[in-house]
C-alpha cells in the first residue's frame, strides 16, 4: 500500500521532503486490539526489525483491556502515584502518562537512511501533526497546534508541550530537549562528556547546579529540602517545569 502525505499547505512544514521520500513506500499494519504488554512489545520489535524492514512502518492499533503507559525515563513509583489505569507498561519510548481507555492507537517506526529517521524528535513530530491537522481539515474538522509550553502537568503526555532548552554556563552551548530525551542523552548528542553512571537518578554522579530555571524533580537520589531548594538537579532522569535551565556544566 503506498501512502501520501496530506499537503499541509503552504509553508505548514517547514522541513522539505527529500524526493525519494515522495516516491517510497510505506508499510501499514492495521494488528487489531491488543493486551497492553502485547501492544508495547510489538512496539518494540517494530522498533528493533527496522533496519531488516528497511521501510516506514505505520500501525494501528487497539486495546482489549484500559491501561495506562509510561515513558522510559519515568520512574515506575512515580507512575503508579498519579493515574489509577492498571496496568501500566512502560513504553520503548520517552514522554509521560498515556492513559488508554477505548483508545486508537498509531505508532510510526522509520528504518536508519529515510529522511524521517535524521529528523530531531521536535521536527518529527511537528511534521506529523501537520499532516493530521490537514487531514482534520479535509473532513472540516478545525484542529490547531499547541503552542509550546502550554499549560499542564509535566508528567503527562498530550497536556503539556514538554520540551525545554538547556544552557550550560560554562561554555554558553544552548541543547534543546526533547519530550523523549533526557538531559544527559540531549547534551551527549551535542558532544558533551558530562559525568553519569546509573542513568535511574539514584547515584548522583550526574548531578549539576542549577543556576536559573526550576527543576522538576524526578530522582531517588535528592533530599526532600534539597528538592525544595531548586539548587540541584540529577540530569541523567530530572526535567525542567521552566521553558529554559541554566547550568552551572
Amino acid at each position: 500500500m503506498k501512502v501520501s502525505a496530506p499537503d499541509p499547505g503552504a509553508g505548514a512544514d517547514r522541513h522539505p521532503r527529500h524526493p525519494a521520500e515522495e516516491a517510497a513506500l510505506w508499510l501499514v499494519w492495521h494488528s487489531g486490539s491488543g493486551e497492553p504488554a502485547f501492544n508495547m512489545a510489538l512496539d518494540e520489535a517494530l522498533l528493533e526489525a527496522a533496519p531488516r524492514i528497511a521501510r516506514p512502518v505505520l500501525r494501528f492499533y487497539g486495546w482489549a483491556v484500559p491501561a495506562a503507559t509510561f515513558g522510559y525515563f519515568q520512574r515506575y513509583a512515580e507512575v503508579e502515584r498519579l493515574t489509577t489505569l492498571r496496568p501500566l507498561i512502560r513504553r520503548p519510548t520517552g514522554g509521560g502518562v498515556v492513559p488508554h481507555a477505548g483508545d486508537w492507537t498509531y505508532s510510526l517506526v522509520f528504518p536508519p537512511g529515510h529522511p524521517w529517521y535524521d529528523l530531531r524528535a521536535r521536527a518529527s513530530y511537528e511534521r506529523l501533526h501537520r499532516w493530521l491537522e490537514a487531514a482534520f481539515r479535509e473532513l472540516g474538522l478545525d484542529t490547531a497546534l499547541a503552542a509550546p509550553g502550554a499549560a499542564g502537568p509535566p508528567t503527562h503526555c498530550f497536556q503539556r508541550a514538554e520540551a525545554f532548552d538547556v544552557v550550560l554556563a560554562q561554555s554558553g552551548l544552548t541543547c534543546r530537549v526533547p519530550a523523549d530525551q533526557s538531559i544527559l542523552d540531549s547534551l551527549i548528542a551535542q558532544g558533551c562528556d558530562p559525568l553519569f553512571d546509573c542513568k535511574r537518578g539514584e547515584c548522583g554522579v550526574c548531578t549539576a547546579t542549577v543556576i536559573e530555571g526550576e527543576p522538576d524533580h524526578r530522582d531517588y537520589f535528592l533530599s526532600d529540602a534539597e528538592k525544595a531548594g531548586g539548587k540541584l538537579i540529577q540530569i541523567c532522569i530530572s526535567r525542567a517545569k521552566s521553558a529554559r535551565l541554566v547550568l552551572d556544566l
